[in-house]
């Protein structure tokens, strides 16, 4: 049942933005730059319905900045629920993911989700392989671009925390 709301609310979500061009198109305006101004309206409307939209580490923290599925959320890509499903899977993955996505993720948010359709596409297949299965090549290049630096930035975050807590601070 969650994959047909999923779903649904992609379908509406386009049916949305199409109208939103045709009318724009029609008034013999920018098409894409309608669509750009439709997707950001959206996306605030979320964040005030939704209490906020402040960015937390996973460990509660104010992290400061965005990471991918609010990036894609905030391009009117993905939904409220489709961006806490993938928050409570971030969750389910052991430390060494977290404290490297918690660095990472902020910065493939920033400098790629943000600024492209395409890479934000590519949070989609990153979802639907996490949340359904569904494996394609767009996931696959998610992986690569997520997993390796993730985990080489948590591994060097635990350690570092882990040699800390034993007496000096051999991490600095």
């Amino acid at each position: 049942q969650n994959r047909a709301d999923d779903q649904s609310a992609a379908s509406k979500r386009a049916g949305e933005r199409a109208a939103t061009r045709a009318k724009a198109e029609a008034a013999g305006k920018n098409g894409d730059q309608a669509v750009a101004d439709f997707n950001a309206s959206k996306a605030d409307e979320i964040r005030t319905k939704h209490g906020g939209n402040k960015q937390t580490d996973s460990n509660g923290q104010d992290s400061g900045g965005t990471h991918c599925c609010t990036a894609a959320q905030a391009r009117g890509d993905m939904t409220i629920t489709e961006v806490k499903k993938l928050r409570a899977w971030h969750r389910e993955q052991d430390m060494f993911w977290q404290e490297g996505y918690d660095v990472w993720g902020k910065v493939i948010a920033d400098n790629l989700v943000a600024k492209s359709k395409w890479q934000s596409d590519r949070v989609r297949d990153f979802y639907d392989h996490k949340i359904y299965g569904k494996r394609t090549v767009g996931s696959i290049y998610a992986d690569v671009v997520i997993y390796p630096m993730s985990y080489i930035i948590g591994g060097y975050r635990v350690l570092k925390n882990t040699l800390k807590i034993k007496g000096k601070n051999y991490g600095s």
